[in-house]
């Protein structure tokens, strides 16, 4: 991420801040205006026309402190409009809120470890969770892979004929039926894969992070019935995919050992 900063740097009304980077391969870019500042006691920034980001749109930030007898109270805000554009309002619609509470989250955490003690500082670098990441990232493969059965996925794989000992051509003339109902299953196969990955996205940003009671046995029991099974299933069949399709499920299981470890 690339920071491009004005004279005032920041530290007036009026000053803007200019960012820009890429995320997997996606660019990325938002202007921010300093709208009101009272140092030490509050500051206001918010964008300038539309920002090129992926989950929120439009936003005002800002934090207020508020002196106390024995220590200050701070509190961070921030109020945001959704994207504009598909995928992106979609994709704003389902983590929009988690990640503004990260981010504030960040904001007022580095706030407390600056002013912290040395070890108040380093228990609050251990909130840092890794094991949603991982979980959430699980998740949006399966929401790509059902995508993938639903839409794009032939009705036979050119190792598919090999399984069954048939060459394609006289499967096709013994059975002409078969790739169009097949092409249904997979349409309904990926709906329901594409589906496993939202509920799974959704326990990694809201279920994890809350440390909700059985949330490990549903990580658990639900990775051995999607991406443990699928995976097991492609190495009986000796797959051409089936090194591709261990790698979610070595992330799935060690989401859920961080996830035991607290990490």
């Amino acid at each position: 991420m690339i920071v491009s900063l004005d004279d005032h740097r920041g530290q007036s009304v009026g000053s803007h801040i200019v960012m820009s980077g890429r995320v997997l391969g996606l660019a990325l870019c938002l202007d921010e205006v300093v709208t009101e500042r009272q140092p030490p006691r509050r500051k206001v920034w918010e964008t300038v026309g539309t920002p090129a980001l992926l989950i929120i749109g439009p936003y005002r930030m800002g934090f207020e402190v508020t002196p106390g007898d024995a220590a200050s109270s701070l509190r961070v805000f921030i109020d945001y409009a959704l994207p504009r554009t598909w995928p992106e309002r979609w994709l704003g619609r389902l983590f929009s809120n988690y990640y503004a509470r990260w981010c504030i989250q960040r904001m007022a955490d580095d706030a407390a470890r600056h002013f912290s003690s040395p070890a108040a500082s380093h228990q609050l670098s251990s909130r840092v969770q890794v094991s949603p990441w991982i979980l959430g990232a699980c998740g949006l493969w399966l929401v790509a892979l059902g995508c993938y059965f639903a839409f794009l996925r032939p009705a036979l794989l050119p190792e598919d004929p090999r399984f069954i000992g048939t060459p394609l051509a006289e499967i096709q003339t013994a059975i002409p039926g078969l790739e169009p109902w097949l092409r249904r299953v997979f349409a309904v196969m990926g709906g329901l894969l594409a589906g496993a990955g939202v509920l799974t996205m959704f326990v990694a940003t809201a279920g994890m992070r809350r440390r909700s009671n059985g949330t490990a046995w549903v990580i658990g029991l639900s990775g051995a019935l999607t991406v443990g099974l699928m995976s097991a299933i492609n190495f009986s069949l000796n797959s051409d995919f089936k090194w591709v399709l261990l790698v979610p499920a070595i992330f799935w299981f060690a989401a859920l050992v961080l996830y035991l470890a607290k990490r």
